[in-house]
């Protein structure tokens, strides 16, 4: 098994349309959150890709921290976790080309687990 933890920034307060974007691109739907929390979407279903987890939340006040001395500020985060088989053939890089290509998201940062 393997599994990409990658993390994305979105740098704009128009989130419907970043979440319809998103929905269109990576062929899931998107689910509005009704808890008082700071998750704002989570996935419902998934078809075209091995998207085992992807949310999307405010992002803290703090900023996202890229290096110890470098800090971006998005208005909103979104989490994504991809595990697929060994055998499977998948292409991660066409899922993180079609988030990034979408208008004001960009990759913060990405983990990568084999067992």
């Amino acid at each position: 098994m393997k599994g990409y933890y990658i993390t994305y920034g979105i740098f704009s307060l128009d989130l419907e349309n970043i979440v319809k974007n998103l929905e269109k691109k990576l062929n899931i739907n998107l689910i509005k959150d009704e808890y008082n929390d700071d998750e704002l979407y989570y996935i419902e279903t998934n078809s075209k890709y091995s998207i085992n987890d992807f949310s999307i939340y405010n992002a803290s006040s703090d900023g996202f921290y890229i290096t110890d001395n470098e800090v971006l500020h998005p208005k909103y985060l979104i989490y994504c976790n991809i595990i697929f088989d060994k055998n499977e053939l998948f292409d991660i890089e066409n899922i993180r080309r079609c988030i990034q290509d979408i208008k004001y998201i960009k990759e913060l940062h990405i983990d990568v687990d084999e067992w």
